[in-house]
C-alpha cells in the first residue's frame, strides 16, 4: 500500500529526498517530510512512502503525486497548512490523517476526517478538543556529533551565543535582543550569531541592511538594535539562512543557544534538540511545546528563572560544563529512540496505533484550558498578530 505525505511548500523545489541529518534550510515540515519518506522506506517493507506535490523535487527512486494522477487506496498524511492543496488532488477510497504542527492548531476539515497526529505532549493536549482521535508520534530526532569533539571542548565559561529560528515576533528573537546587553555586561567578550530566516536580499551576509517581510517587525528589531550601545551592536551578527555544513561550523564554535524566551507557536521544536547534538545548553521559556525540552533543564527556563538568575548559573564553571555534558546526554538518548519513532509511524499506517491519555503538570494544565478557550474563540478569528 502506497503513503503518501502531502506537501506543495516551494522550499521543496530542487531538493532530494535523501538522508537528511540536519535541516538543510527548507523548513521544518518539509525537512522532517524528506527524512520520513527516506527512512520510513528503509524501515518498512510492508508500505511505500512517496509524497504529493508539484514541485519538482529530485528523486529516482521515490513516487511522487501531482494533481493530476489519481490517488486511490492509499493513506494520506497531510499537514495542516498543506490542506488547501490536498483538496486539489485526485484521491478515492483512501484514508486521510491530519498532522499537526502547532499548539491550539485550528481544523478545517474538508473530507470527514477522524485522525490526526500531534508531535509533542503539550501540543497534543492542546489539540485534544478538536474532535479527532489524537495520536502522539514524536519527531526524529538529529544525530550528535562525535563525543571526541566534545570532549576537545575546553571553555569554562560561555563567549559564543547563538540564535537559531525564523526571523518574525513568534519567535521572540525581539526579547532575545533585549536581553542581550544584560548578558554582555557579564561576559563582555561574548557575540551572538542570529541563523535564519529571509533577513537580506544582498548576499553578503554582513550587509548593515536588515530587509524583513513584516516592516512592522522590521521597526521593533530595529528599534532594539538603535537603543544598544556600539559595543553591544556590533557583538551581533545576522548569517541568515546557512547551509548545513556553514550552519554546522557555527554550532561547533557555539557554548549557548538563546531561543524562544515565550514558547508561543512551539509544537515541538527543532532548534533546541540540534542545539543539544552539540553540547549546547539552551536558554528558553518552558511553555507551550517548548515545555517537553526545557523540563529536563529548569535552570535554563526564562519562565522559571529571570535572565539574572541564569547568567549566574552560566557563570559558574562546575554548573556550565555539567550542562553541557547534560545536553550532550540528552540528545544521545533522544536519537537512540528513533527506532520506536519509525515502528510508530508503521503501527499508525497498520491500525494498531492508540491515542495516549498524557497528564501535565496542574498549573501547565489550567493554563492550556484557558489559552485553548482563547485561541479557539478568539485567536483563529483574528488575523492580525500581535506582540509584545
Amino acid at each position: 500500500m502506497n503513503v503518501i505525505f502531502v506537501n506543495n511548500s516551494q522550499s521543496l523545489n530542487g531538493i532530494g529526498i535523501k538522508k537528511y541529518e540536519s535541516n538543510p534550510g527548507i523548513g521544518g515540515t518539509e525537512y522532517v517530510t524528506l527524512k520520513l519518506i527516506f527512512e520510513l522506506n528503509k524501515y518498512s517493507k510492508k508500505f511505500k512512502v512517496g509524497i504529493a506535490s508539484e514541485q519538482k523535487i529530485i528523486s529516482n527512486e521515490y513516487k511522487i503525486f501531482s494533481k493530476g494522477t489519481s490517488i486511490e487506496n492509499s493513506i494520506i498524511i497531510c499537514p495542516f497548512s498543506q490542506i488547501n492543496y490536498l483538496k486539489n488532488l485526485k484521491f478515492k477510497n483512501c484514508r486521510v490523517i491530519y498532522w499537526s504542527h502547532h499548539p491550539h492548531d485550528h481544523i478545517s476539515n474538508f473530507n470527514n476526517v477522524t485522525e490526526m497526529i500531534s508531535l509533542g505532549e503539550y501540543q497534543h493536549c492542546s489539540n485534544q478538543n478538536n474532535g479527532l482521535v489524537n495520536y502522539l508520534i514524536k519527531n526524529p530526532y538529529p544525530k550528535p556529533i562525535k563525543i571526541e569533539y566534545l570532549q576537545r571542548i575546553k571553555k569554562n565559561v560561555p563567549e559564543n551565543f547563538v540564535y537559531i529560528g525564523a526571523i518574525g515576533p513568534a519567535k521572540g528573537l525581539h526579547l532575545v535582543l533585549r536581553n542581550w546587553p544584560i548578558i554582555r555586561n557579564s561576559f563582555p567578550q561574548c557575540q551572538l550569531n542570529i541563523i535564519g530566516g529571509n533577513l537580506y536580499r544582498e548576499k553578503n551576509h554582513n550587509s548593515k541592511r536588515i530587509l524583513f517581510f513584516k516592516n512592522t517587525y522590521q521597526e521593533v528589531i530595529e528599534d532594539i538594535l538603535n537603543r544598544m550601545s556600539y559595543e553591544d551592536r556590533q557583538s551581533i551578527k545576522f548569517l541568515g539562512l546557512l547551509s548545513s555544513k556553514e550552519k554546522d561550523l557555527v554550532l561547533k564554535n557555539s557554548d549557548v543557544a538563546l531561543l524562544n524566551p515565550t514558547g508561543k507557536s512551539e509544537a515541538a521544536p527543532a532548534s533546541p534538540l540540534e542545539c543539544y547534538c552539540y553540547g549546547i545548553p539552551v536558554v528558553a521559556g518552558g511553555d507551550f511545546g517548548a515545555f517537553d525540552n526545557m523540563k529536563y533543564f529548569p535552570e535554563l527556563d526564562l519562565k522559571k528563572n529571570n535572565i539574572n538568575q541564569i547568567i549566574i548559573t552560566l557563570s559558574n564553571k562546575k554548573k556550565y560544563l555539567e550542562l553541557r555534558k547534560r545536553s550532550y546526554r540528552y540528545a544521545k538518548q533522544n536519537f537512540e529512540t528513533n527506532s520506536f519513532i519509525y515502528s510508530d509511524w508503521e503501527k499508525l499506517f497498520m491500525k494498531e496505533m492508540k491515542a495516549p491519555k498524557i497528564e501535565l503538570p496542574f498549573y501547565l494544565s489550567i493554563k492550556l484550558h484557558l489559552r485553548d478557550i482563547y485561541y479557539r474563540n478568539f485567536k483563529h478569528q483574528i488575523k492580525k498578530i500581535f506582540y509584545k
